[in-house]
């Protein structure tokens, strides 16, 4: 899913741009827009996660170490990508310059994240 979803290969889908190995060797991460995309597209932004949540998870994840960084997250540029993306599966993904990204290790707790906190305790799914 990681190296489905990097904007990089997510914007030239269905051909991957850049490999596994590329991204292990240059520790390329993935932009948190794109992360909301990639949520969108495995619908994972219904009920169960909402936008707030997902900012609150980000932010618990990689919190905001850089000026660029505090910047982003006070503008909820997240939201805004969020709201203005109405058709995610057909658009690219352009991440801004002074995007925070997500490392694999970070995604992957950002997964067991959502997992724990969304999945285990909906209302909406059955015990």
């Amino acid at each position: 899913m990681f190296t489905q979803h990097i904007h990089q290969n997510f914007n030239a889908r269905p051909k991957k741009i850049i490999s596994w190995k590329e991204i292990e060797n240059k520790n390329i991460g993935m932009a948190v827009s794109a992360f909301l995309k990639m949520c969108r597209y495995y619908s994972l932004m219904t009920v169960t996660l909402s936008i707030e949540d997902l900012c609150a998870f980000v932010k618990q994840t990689i919190p905001p170490i850089t000026a660029e960084e505090y910047a982003y997250d006070e503008k909820n540029m997240l939201h805004q990508i969020y709201y203005k993306d109405m058709n995610p599966l057909a658009t690219t993904c352009e991440p801004a310059a002074d995007e925070p990204v997500l490392l694999f290790h970070e995604f992957i707790f950002l997964l067991g994240l959502i997992a724990h906190n969304c999945f285990f305790s909906s209302p909406y799914i059955g015990a």
